[in-house]
């Protein structure tokens, strides 16, 4: 698909808010010693470069004008072993730091997707759910990747850096200069092409995002596809999101290569220019071949440092897009309607009193007046559109209404912990929401306790067990992705036992026959009439037989509730 979207200001380091920042550091802060230790470490390990030159200097100052091969080696052998030394010390340390950033974006996921399930219903309706998928997903691991750069790489080597400038200074100050004009050269650019990368950053964003929602059309309308012959627009129309990805990735990816080069090429200058200078400066008698050599050698330990810290700059200026869409994210103040923290050992009982919704739009329910009872059967008629599903999504806490009250057990909604409430409530939806996985995965998914016995007598009573018993591995058989491996009356057997399976106070059932023939109906219907715990159901239905085994008969009528007056015939 081609990438759209309204064009988004660039983020750069420096336009990062601090409070994002604060945010991040928020999941380092367990970890501050730690991290300070390895500060330390690293500040401990550029000591030993000053004598690393002193004996490259008098490696060749002393040994080799004396023709002392036997003291040139042990010079040598001395440099290897402070770099061995050097390099184990930051083996240790990136090991160490690399487990304190696992752990701090380990951390940070967990919070996203915690947030996740505390944003409200209507936030999904209207959000784009791939752009939150990317977050998840995405940002995080560019988030990941960023922390790994910034600890591991630029901010030792900036520390190091310091320190070999200092160092340099002390070797000899003129050539410094040469130095710090080049790499003042460097920077400059460096600074030119940022917001380059940025935009690439950011393009390549929306490209792998939309990529990622062509990606997800596929796999999820494939019956669709084939069904309606569109194979071939579709090859067409995903060709589109996987050029634009192309050449975004590649010019990501470009500017990412030539950033590194150029700063790479300029400090190759630098070198150039630091012999040929100091070669002079030997000829003139200004300084000896030992302190060149000497010098030289810090100069490239500084450029490796160097190409580290600017390495890292395309992932730092990625990562701090990514913390700004993570951070606005957990900011998000559309939340779940009801905060309360009541529990109640609910019965049954729901009152509508004086209810009003809508969706920002014309009414969909007006002054809604109802009290579903406990272990009363009732039955819920209305075309489509009229609002039976928002009554149910009302019922379970997704919305809170525009005007009026919903108590539950005479408790209003708003001092409940709702969720709990919706532990005692038993749903099944009018659409198949099976999950890939086993039977039994899918049977007892977010029960607290699983008992065997309950999962086969609810099976049994909805005739489940029959056809579970025909799969090659029973309750331990796949579903596959929205159940595409059972027929559509298994999975209607399995949600229905499924709604039943915590022993629920409250039963909605939408349209709980479809897929089901009419000798399967009525046997099912009656069995869950009389359930031993004996809970209110409510019945979203036009099916005549359901109508008449029913206390009350509702039908919602341009947005009330209207009583029709139910049949003498009763389940049993």
């Amino acid at each position: 698909m081609p990438v759209t979207g309204q064009p988004r200001r660039f983020l750069a380091l420096t336009d990062i808010r601090l409070e994002d920042w604060r945010y991040l550091l928020t999941f380092f802060r367990p970890a501050c010693r730690f991290l300070l230790i390895s500060l330390l470490v690293s500040a401990f390990q550029t000591l030993s470069y000053l004598p690393m030159a002193f004996f490259v200097r008098r490696a060749f100052d002393q040994a080799l004008p004396a023709r002392r091969t036997d003291l040139f080696l042990l010079y040598g052998l001395a440099v290897v072993g402070l770099t061995l030394v050097n390099s184990s010390l930051t083996l240790w340390n990136r090991h160490i730091t690399l487990g304190i950033i696992k752990t701090a974006i380990r951390d940070l996921r967990d919070e996203i997707i915690a947030k996740s399930y505390t944003l409200s219903r209507s936030y999904y309706g209207h959000s784009d759910q791939n752009r939150h998928r990317f977050t998840i997903v995405q940002d995080t691991e560019r988030l990941d990747l960023m922390s790994c750069n910034l600890l591991t790489q630029a901010l030792p080597a900036l520390l190091v850096s310091a320190t070999l400038a200092g160092l340099l200074v002390y070797l000899n100050y003129f050539l410094f200069l040469v130095l710090a004009v080049f790499s003042a050269l460097a920077i400059a650019i460096g600074w030119r092409m940022k917001s380059r990368i940025v935009a690439a950053n950011l393009s390549f964003k929306e490209a792998l995002t939309h990529f990622n929602r062509s990606v997800l059309f596929v796999l999820q309308m494939m019956d669709l596809t084939r069904v309606q012959t569109a194979e071939s627009f579709e090859l067409e129309r995903q060709r589109t999101g996987t050029e634009a990805l192309r050449k975004n990735s590649r010019r990501a990816e470009w500017l990412r290569i030539a950033y590194v080069e150029v700063q790479s090429l300029i400090l190759a200058i630098a070198g150039v220019i630091i012999l040929i200078v100091g070669g002079a400066a030997i000829v003139r008698g200004m300084m000896t071949v030992g302190e060149l050599i000497s010098f030289y050698f810090i100069v490239g330990l500084l450029g490796a440092n160097m190409r580290a810290w600017w390495s890292s700059i395309p992932s730092l200026l990625a990562g701090c897009d990514s913390l700004a869409s993570i951070h606005a994210l957990m900011r998000s103040k559309d939340l779940e309607p009801y905060t309360g923290r009541g529990r109640i050992d609910f019965k049954g009982e729901i009152r509508f009193e004086g209810v009003r919704f809508d969706y920002g739009g014309a009414p969909v329910l007006k002054e809604v007046d109802w009290i579903i009872t406990p272990g009363t059967s009732t039955v819920l008629l209305g075309p489509n559109g009229s609002g039976k599903t928002s009554l149910v999504h009302l019922i379970l806490g997704f919305y809170r209404p525009r005007a009026g009250t919903l108590k539950a057990d005479g408790i209003p909604y708003g001092e409940l912990d709702v969720r709990a409430l919706r532990r005692q409530i038993g749903v099944m939806p009018q659409h198949s929401d099976l999950f890939s996985g086993t039977v039994r995965a899918n049977l007892t998914y977010g029960l607290d306790e699983i008992i065997p016995e309950r999962i086969d007598e609810a099976c049994r009573l909805v005739g489940a067990d029959t056809f579970i018993q025909g799969l090659e591995r029973g309750y331990e058989s796949q579903v596959g992705e929205n159940g595409m491996l059972l027929s559509g009356g298994q999975r209607q057997r399995l949600l229905l036992a499924r709604a039943i399976l915590r022993r629920p106070r409250l039963l909605i059932l939408d349209e709980p026959t479809n897929h089901l023939d009419e000798n399967s109906i009525r046997p099912i219907a009656q069995k869950l009439r009389q359930l031993d715990f004996r809970p209110a159901i409510l019945w979203i239905t036009h099916h005549p037989f359901l109508q008449e085994g029913a206390e009350r008969i509702l039908t919602l009528d341009q947005g009330r509730l209207v009583e029709a007056t139910p049949s003498p015939t009763r389940f049993g």
